[in-house]
């Protein structure tokens, strides 16, 4: 089976050659490689007829003019790849050398699998891999040896994130029927994956790293606006899950709260901020050390959005 690697960029020409690089000089061949570029500048356009015209792997590169945003870029490689199989990664993370034998061996060993993933590392801007911070990620999206095969539903492993933002293999004839919903801001990801879960898709986790998830500067979760941990969580607190599922979506609701609570109040939603602070998934860390300082959090914002408001009108 072909497989297209689609990867949607934004004026990041420096870590888009590191996750080009790691394409190539994978061990199983990619067919083809789709660069879907954003960028304002034409520094990137620049290295891509410099650097990748000749290579043994078929190089597509589009120069988004306007700017297709996050959702639509993505869906426009989707479109695109002609392989029978699409990887998604994002242009500031890396495939390790082994990734594409490991996640196609998946496809070959469990032919009625749709979708397979492995572990991430966690790796700081400058390319440092953090392996407590690694474990630790891997803990928390249920991507550990327990969890291998297709442990977990399709629509828990959405809705848990064992399902990563990318570095995934799947089917190319899901990606081009269920595709990035524009709607969804910064947590268009997130929403995909909940989408494919709810789409009963067969996700098979392999329990080995086949990809680096790097931390930097523009991530969207270091972002002032972005709506990614509320709107997750206002997601998955109205889904309906059946009953042995229950279970998975109160632990999921309790370990995102804090969070979810903190960006509803950073993008001025106080009202949501405090529906969640008091709510069963929150208020046994009301009189935590933690739970103070998110009212505190939440108290300082509202205040100085009031003053700034008073100030306008004035």
């Amino acid at each position: 089976m072909n497989i297209s690697i689609c990867i949607p960029t934004y004026n990041r020409p420096d870590v888009l050659q590191q996750a080009v690089e790691s394409c190539l000089n994978q061990t199983h061949r990619p067919y083809e490689i789709l660069i879907g570029d954003d960028s304002s500048l034409n520094d990137t356009e620049e290295w891509v007829n410099a650097n990748l015209q000749i290579t043994d792997v078929r190089i597509r590169y589009f120069h988004n003019r306007p700017s297709l945003r996050q959702a639509r870029n993505v869906n426009s490689l989707f479109m695109h790849a002609e392989g029978e199989l699409t990887v998604l990664l994002h242009d500031d993370d890396v495939l390790l050398p082994t990734a594409l034998e490991t996640l196609h061996s998946c496809f070959v060993a469990h032919p009625t699998i749709d979708i397979a993933f492995g572990k991430q590392y966690v790796m700081s801007n400058d390319g440092r891999i953090n392996e407590e911070e690694s474990e630790s990620l891997n803990k928390t999206y249920y991507r550990t040896a327990a969890y291998e095969g297709v442990k977990l539903s399709s629509l828990e492993s959405g809705f848990l994130q064992q399902f990563p933002n990318d570095a995934y293999m799947i089917k190319s004839a899901i990606v081009k029927k269920v595709q990035y919903n524009e709607g969804t801001g910064d947590a268009c990801d997130f929403d995909f994956g909940l989408q494919i879960g709810k789409g009963n898709y067969k996700m098979f986790f392999v329990n080995s790293y086949t990809a680096c998830y790097r931390i930097s500067d523009s991530s969207v979760g270091t972002k002032a606006d972005n709506n990614a941990s509320i709107y997750a969580f206002d997601a998955v607190d109205s889904l309906n899950v059946p009953a042995e599922s229950s279970k998975y979506k109160h632990e999921w609701l309790v370990s995102k709260a804090p969070a979810a609570i903190a960006n509803a109040a950073k993008l001025q939603d106080y009202k949501r901020a405090l529906e969640i602070y008091f709510s069963d998934w929150h208020k046994h860390n009301i009189l935590s050390l933690s739970g103070i300082k998110l009212f505190l959090i939440i108290s300082f914002l509202s205040l100085k959005g009031s003053i700034s408001r008073k100030r306008t009108a004035a």
